[in-house]
């Protein structure tokens, strides 16, 4: 397996998108502080729609300790 940057994450309409370790992913890079599990990220996504016009959709979300999640998979 291999990572490499997209430039783009196509959203279609009307579906689910998950992002999930050892798939498609976010990640963070040249943080200035450390994340702290428990903590939280603002996120800033630019989306453009259907029509090709730019929404940004800003998010809140939790800083999870990846070793806790990876351990409770059953895949």
């Amino acid at each position: 397996m291999r990572m490499r940057q997209l430039d783009s994450l196509d959203l279609p309409a009307g579906q689910e998108v998950r992002l999930v370790p050892g798939g498609v992913h976010l990640m963070l890079a040249g943080l200035k502080h450390p994340l702290r599990a428990g903590g939280s990220v603002d996120l800033r996504l630019t989306v453009i729609g259907a029509d090709g016009k730019q929404h940004v959709v800003q998010l809140k979300l939790p800083v999870l300790d990846a070793r806790l999640e990876q351990a409770g998979r059953h895949d």
